[in-house]
């Protein structure tokens, strides 16, 4: 955890994590040791909504994990997305300048465990 709070990006823009997220990061790293059955799920699943947003020319940026940018490139648009993914059950984030360079909007894609119900909203 100490590992986690020096160096997590979110750092910079916040304080110590609250106990609620000390929990949740305990509890996912031992369902991580524990059940590599959900490791190799949400990696599947990953894969596949990469290669599907690709796929439609989406631009995802090259990060290789299941935390990936989907650039919009326009502020306003990029938070009108947002709240329409909100409104159907997507916790998607809005990224702006300052935390991104001008004309780098874009949203947080975080993927989890279950394709059922989630990953057809993104598509």
């Amino acid at each position: 955890m100490q590992y986690f709070r020096f160096y997590a990006d979110s750092n910079v823009f916040s304080a110590v994590p609250t106990p609620q997220v000390t929990a949740s990061v305990l509890k996912a790293l031992e369902l991580i040791k524990t059940k590599p059955e959900i490791r190799k799920k949400l990696w599947d699943n990953t894969s596949y909504l990469r290669k599907e947003l690709t796929e439609r020319g989406f631009d995802i940026g090259k990060s290789v994990n299941p935390i990936f940018p989907i650039m919009v490139r326009d502020n306003k648009k990029v938070y009108q997305i947002a709240k329409m993914l909100q409104e159907r059950g997507i916790f998607t984030i809005a990224i702006v300048y300052l935390a991104v360079r001008t004309k780098e909007a874009r949203l947080r894609a975080s993927l989890y465990y279950s394709k059922r119900g989630v990953l057809p909203y993104y598509l």
